[in-house]
């Protein structure tokens, strides 16, 4: 004897851009079901959706239907209501949510070919059966947000290649960029380390930059003692690290204090750390908050036939910066990930061909499982993905792959898995001699390495984005080919980019190539490289050139 729940759904929904949805989710005690009473309870939860039209997904004209995902505190989905989305009418049913603790709610958006084109979440929440309780979440489009250049590049992972360039959020910094992004978790702000340009005069003092996800307006500035080059949220969205690895300094924000409108000055710390470079986060025995800063990373174009020096890893006491061990490992590594309420960190290392943990209880690492040169690492509900290098090819008639792998790691044993295995674009370049520039030769080439170097995951359970760094080569010493008066004998690209992977069916659906050189015979000096068609293999050609240097996806990983 109990009635559903409703969503309820303002007739004027897609005009008012500030209006608040309401989902309405009754909360049915097991006493009352055994009785045939229905309880007073109820979860309400408020949507917070963007200011700007052109960010609100509910006015989407594809958007066809809702679905409340429920998970408990392990998260392991408990319920799953999914029902029809009509504008035009006022109130729709969406079911209920259980007693007692649920660890996430979630409420996805979805077009009739079920794509994701809305997402929020709202955390940890106390479902009483007798009282009421309102929740706020953000709604927001799945954007992806690219840093490296003097803006940080949107893309709107909803819509197909080409179309999903959104105008770039402007730092309003004349000779600086952004070196590095983050979300946070509740989806509500994008983060932004920005320094000065590589090529520019010192311009303006470092700092990171705190944006509004519904309006794309600046919201906070915290100013930094150096440069950044990485930037690291943690889960619960209380810490971020910045690494400036010239200044060997890292700086701890409480973002908590942020938020609250503490003095900027008092809501950051300096710690002097050589080397430093990612940071992750994990927790003691006791609930204490650490970091573990990876020093002495491997670099995006370092070999391990090179011989690198080995990685350190350092672990922090975050609440007053305090340093508990620094334990130097026995190769380089890559990258390291965490998962929440763990005390373990997962360290990519390249050359010895594994992902090794390292206990932050003991100092003490262990193979986790092997794998083929991991070079990256991100960590999403239960799942580890590990992105890897690929030089497989010989950048002739083969092409070398995009080679992207994930872990389970909520039922053991630890088993690689691959998802990703994908050949990487050929590439179309048109070469200039500046001196000439009427003067160009189209070349075409297979990549003969490919390097995921950084990982992003999307909402949803089919996507992950990655930055990648691909070589390629063009011999033509047995029939060399002129550009103006220049014979070209050999031909080495390189390029940066980032590319959307369709994890189910190993894809890649979106390229977007930052920035390549090209070294003609072994020299650099008046030539550059560009794709010879927007269209050329799905490629897209960025006039304004700049290395991706980190990726982050709303309600993704921070």
């Amino acid at each position: 004897m109990f009635w559903p729940p409703m969503v309820q759904v303002p007739r004027a929904a897609r005009r008012v851009q500030r209006m608040v949805l309401t989902v309405l989710v009754s909360a049915l005690s097991l006493l009352a079901l055994l009785s045939g009473c229905k309880s007073t309870g109820s979860v309400t939860v408020r949507l917070d959706l963007p200011q700007a039209p052109e960010l609100n997904p509910m006015d989407d004209p594809r958007l066809a239907s809702f679905s409340l995902i429920v998970t408990d505190a392990e998260g392991n989905i408990e319920k799953i209501n999914t029902v029809p989305y009509l504008p035009a009418v006022q109130r729709l049913e969406i079911g209920e949510v259980p007693v007692g603790h649920a660890g996430r709610l979630t409420l996805i958006g979805y077009s009739a070919a079920n794509k994701v084109l809305a997402y929020g979440e709202a955390a940890s929440i106390e479902v009483d059966p007798w009282e009421s309780l309102t929740l706020s979440m953000a709604l927001r489009k799945p954007y992806t947000y690219i840093s490296g250049g003097p803006t940080v590049a949107v893309f709107d992972t909803t819509l197909a290649h080409a179309a999903d360039v959104v105008a770039g959020i402007d730092i309003a910094s004349l000779g600086q960029v952004t070196t590095a992004v983050a979300t946070s978790p509740d989806g509500r702000y994008l983060l932004a380390a920005v320094a000065d340009s590589p090529d520019t005069v010192p311009a303006s003092p470092a700092k990171l930059l705190i944006f509004d996800t519904g309006s794309h307006a600046r919201a906070h500035t915290v100013p930094l003692a150096h440069d950044p080059d990485y930037l690291s949220v943690s889960a619960d969205g209380h810490w971020a690290i910045l690494s400036a690895t010239d200044a060997s300094m890292i700086t701890v924000v409480d973002m908590q204090a942020v938020f609250a409108g503490t003095d900027p000055e008092t809501t950051t710390r300096d710690i002097v750390f050589a080397a430093p470079k990612r940071a992750a986060f994990v927790q003691d025995p006791t609930g204490r908050d650490l970091a573990v800063i990876l020093r002495d990373q491997l670099g995006i174009t370092e070999r391990c036939d090179a011989a690198p020096v080995p990685s350190t890893l350092s672990v922090i006491d975050l609440a007053d910066g305090t340093l508990l061990n620094s334990t130097a490992l026995t190769t380089a590594a890559a990258d390291i990930a965490s998962q929440p309420g763990d005390n373990r960190v997962f360290v990519a290392q390249p050359c010895q061909g594994r992902v090794a943990t390292f206990d932050t209880s003991t100092f003490e690492e262990s193979t986790l499982v092997s794998a083929q040169v991991p070079t990256s690492l991100i960590v999403k509900n239960d799942t580890l993905w590990v992105g890897s290098l690929d030089e497989s090819a010989d950048g002739g008639t083969t092409a070398a792959r995009i080679v992207i792998s994930s872990v389970d790691l909520k039922h053991p044993p630890p088993v690689l898995n691959s998802v990703v295995a994908t050949p990487f674009l050929q590439e179309g370049y048109v070469l200039r001699d500046d001196d000439q520039l009427s003067s160009k030769v189209v070349l075409r080439a297979n990549p003969r390495s490919t390097r995921v170097y950084h990982l992003s995951v999307p909402p949803g359970s089919t996507r992950v984005s990655a930055l990648v760094f691909a070589t390629y080569y063009g011999d033509y010493r047995s029939d060399p080919i002129t550009v103006g008066d220049d014979p070209i004998s050999e031909v080495e690209y390189f390029s940066f980019s980032y590319v959307g992977l369709d994890t189910t069916s190993g894809e890649i659906r979106r390229r977007y190539r930052g920035y390549c050189i090209a070294i003609i015979d072994r020299v650099t000096d008046d030539w550059y490289c560009c794709e010879d068609l927007e269209q050329h293999e799905g490629a897209v050609c960025n006039v304004d050139q700049f290395i991706p240097t980190g990726a982050t996806s709303l309600y993704g990983v921070p």
